[in-house]
């Protein structure tokens, strides 16, 4: 299974009227500082930079899903191949995107490479 651009466009329409949030880490340790800046009594010199600056953050998080589209389509072709196609066709998806496994069978088509690993040179 391969989630299409259609597919993907549809559910970032879809999300678009659902309401969700998440904290990114960047934002966690701006609100970290902010806590951290109060104590020490720093923040209301910083105040106008703080909240730019966690404007900037919760705009660049609209593009996230553009940002990491690659991430993004994984996990909806895992989530949609579990859902349909149960473990076996988790694994078997999961195999098809798998680094180690593209190398492992380069080598083995190899034969050169193969009996150089085998004798250890």
């Amino acid at each position: 299974f391969q989630l299409s651009e259609t597919d993907f466009n549809a559910f970032v329409t879809w999300l678009e009227g659902k309401d969700y949030s998440y904290e990114t880490r960047a934002e966690e340790l701006l609100s970290k500082f902010k806590e951290v800046s109060e104590k020490e009594n720093y923040f209301q010199a910083i105040k106008v930079d703080y909240e730019n600056l966690r404007k900037a953050l919760a705009a660049d998080k609209k593009q996230d899903l553009m940002k990491h589209r690659k991430e993004v389509t994984l996990a909806l072709q895992e989530e949609i191949i579990s859902r349909y196609y149960f473990q076996k066709g988790r694994i078997e998806n999961l195999l098809q995107s798998d680094p180690e496994l593209a190398a492992a069978t380069q080598v083995l088509g190899d034969q050169a490479k193969y009996n150089q690993i085998l004798s250890g040179k």
